[in-house]
């Protein structure tokens, strides 16, 4: 997954650009196609609900990168503050795993 920023979106169009770390670079994203991130077993992983906000500008967004027609697509995308979430909650069963472990020998 890749990480970018929102540099425009289009409430009433459905539509925006994600700047990426390459200077320059903005990969085209629709809002159809934003899910929500949650835990899956070993990493965060898209989800089939949709999100409950449209992205703004300045916003943080994960992203794989498609490609459409035009060229280069995000789809699927989430936001990022639930990718770092979906983190802490596979991380947080994880240690609670291994100190049951250590705690039974």
């Amino acid at each position: 997954m890749e990480l970018g920023t929102v540099d425009f979106f289009s409430n009433e169009k459905r539509y925006g650009y994600i700047a990426t770390s390459k200077k320059g670079e903005k990969i085209y994203f629709r809002l159809n196609d934003g899910m929500k991130i949650e835990a899956g077993s070993n990493e965060p992983q898209f989800s089939d609900f949709k999100l409950g906000k449209n992205p703004e500008e300045g916003d943080y967004i994960v992203f794989k990168r498609s490609r459409n027609l035009e060229g280069p697509k995000a789809s699927p995308w989430g936001f990022e503050r639930d990718f770092r979430k979906a983190e802490q909650k596979i991380y947080t069963h994880d240690l609670k795993v291994m100190l049951q472990a250590t705690h039974r020998r």
